[in-house]
């Protein structure tokens, strides 16, 4: 047992395709596997146990090309990964049970705590997601919900075919957030996007996104274009904060 993986003897044999909840029902196990979908799109993978989950969300910070291709499948390059990280264990598969209790807990929690997950093309969640097109050119803004209990909506830009872009119009536009004469509220002023503000300059193609809040009216405003306003969804029934008791 020492030089075996206890993944591949206490393992089943994984599906052939992933199958994911509803967003709105999502766990953090959902999302960490979205993350590498969204790196690798074209890789159908369901995992085996919650380890698989904690090193196919590692992968999602790689680059374009994964690490087994070519050389090793991908389980074969899970079943390496845990061996790694076992290896300075006696007994492997206490550790590995023991790892995957610690990690159950955080795994089944509702997602609800990230904000910026951007879903697959296509995706829609009824309402919640709404892809806008942008006359006079082949861009649209998509509207798609971050966190609940911070009522946090994303903005980013996406192609005829519904994949995210960086830099629509050459980079040649600016976003506003602008006062809703109904929601006083909500701020007024140019948007940055969550990358530009944490001053990074090298940003993967696809990966940038805005952040505002439900509710806040924007203006997208284009060199030589007419400016094009719209208004990020309302949600209306958001999940009760354990932390805050209700006075009224």
């Amino acid at each position: 047992m020492a030089d075996q993986n206890p993944a591949s003897t206490l393992a089943p044999p994984p599906p052939s395709r992933p199958t994911f909840r509803a967003e709105n029902n999502w766990t953090m196990r959902d999302a960490f596997m979205e993350k590498f979908h969204q790196r690798y799109p074209n890789i159908n993978v369901t995992p085996r146990h919650d380890l698989d989950v904690i090193l196919l969300s590692s992968l999602a910070s790689g680059g374009p090309t994964p690490p087994w291709d070519g050389r090793m499948s991908l389980f074969d390059w899970l079943d390496n990964a845990l061996n790694n990280l076992l290896s300075s264990y006696e007994d492997k598969t206490s550790e590995f049970h023991h790892m995957l209790a610690k990690w159950k807990p955080l795994l089944d929690e509702p997602y609800a705590i990230q904000t910026g997950i951007k879903p697959l093309p296509g995706t829609r969640n009824g309402n919640l997601i709404q892809v806008l097109p942008i006359p006079g050119s082949v861009y649209s803004v998509r509207l798609f919900p971050g966190n609940p209990l911070r009522r946090e909506y994303c903005i980013d830009f996406v192609n005829a075919r519904e994949e995210p872009i960086n830099e629509p119009f050459g980079g040649g536009f600016r976003l506003w957030a602008v006062t809703d004469p109904a929601m006083p509220w909500l701020p007024s002023a140019m948007l940055r996007s969550v990358e530009e503000q944490l001053g990074l300059h090298d940003i993967d193609e696809g990966t940038e996104k805005f952040v505002v809040m439900d509710g806040q009216a924007c203006i997208l405003c284009r060199p030589g274009e007419q400016d094009v306003m719209f208004t990020v969804p309302i949600r209306e029934e958001m999940p009760a904060n354990p932390n805050v008791v209700i006075l009224n």
